[in-house]
Parts: structure tokens; C-alpha cells; sequence
């Protein structure tokens, strides 16, 4: 049977103890934090690029931007999709708060779409990539 050596274990438990508080320290808190801001944002820049890869989200993204609001079936007439199709992409727009829907009851329901804030900023953000880049190419 092996002995357990209390002595090396609390040496051990005060070693942990102070890095711990250590790592805690405001100061160093703050030397990381552009660290932490600069992952934050190069994931927020991939998930863009994630949801504006698809060529119909960015379509949808680019009426909305350039139009005040548009409906279901504008959209649907104008980008010649189905309606499960353009669903799909708009949910996924919804779920993500760049576009909002609302629904409008005239003689039938209509969904009526909008860009959010959040979805001009970001859909802004990408247009502005898009033409450095073909600056860059100088065509």
C-alpha cells in the first residue's frame, strides 16, 4: 500500500491556487481581451461569409438591402424560385435577425420582409470586401 504524502498534495493545491488567481488578474484580463475580441470577430466574419456563401441568401440580401421591404412572392417572382426553396433561405436569414419578417393581412395574408440593422450592417461590411477585393484585381 502506498502512503499518501499530504504535504506534496497542498503544495501542489496552493501552486494550482495561485496561477489560478494569477490568470484571473485584471491586468492581464485586459492584455487578452484583444486577443479574445479578434477571435470573436474573425468568427462572426466566417459565419457572414457562411451565410452569404449560398447565392440566393446573398440575392435575398441585396433586394432587401436596395428595397424598403418586399414580399413573399416579389421575391419569389423576381430570383424564379419555389416557395419551399425561398422559405428556407429566408429562415435561415430570420433566425439569424438580418432580415425580419411581418405578416400584413389586406384581403389575404401577405409576409412582408425587411433587412434588420444588424443584416444592412453586415450585408454592408460584405459589399465593401467584395470591392476591395476587385480593386485589388483592377479590372
Amino acid at each position: 500500500m502506498s502512503s499518501i504524502n499530504h504535504k506534496t498534495i497542498d503544495e501542489n493545491l496552493q501552486k494550482n491556487s495561485n496561477e489560478f488567481e494569477k490568470e484571473q488578474n485584471p491586468k492581464d484580463i485586459k492584455k487578452n481581451k484583444p486577443k479574445h475580441d479578434k477571435n470573436v470577430q474573425n468568427i462572426q466574419e466566417f459565419k457572414m461569409g457562411e451565410i452569404l456563401k449560398e447565392e440566393v441568401r446573398f440575392k435575398i440580401m441585396f433586394l432587401l438591402y436596395n428595397y424598403p421591404q418586399m414580399n413573399f412572392t416579389e421575391i419569389r417572382v423576381l430570383l424564379n424560385l419555389t416557395a419551399g426553396n425561398l422559405m428556407h433561405h429566408l429562415k435561415k436569414l430570420v433566425d439569424i435577425h438580418w432580415i425580419k419578417e411581418k405578416l400584413v393581412f389586406i384581403p389575404r395574408v401577405l409576409k412582408f420582409y425587411k433587412i434588420t440593422i444588424l443584416g444592412e450592417e453586415n450585408f454592408n461590411h460584405k459589399i465593401k470586401k467584395l470591392k476591395n477585393l476587385l480593386d485589388l484585381i483592377d479590372i
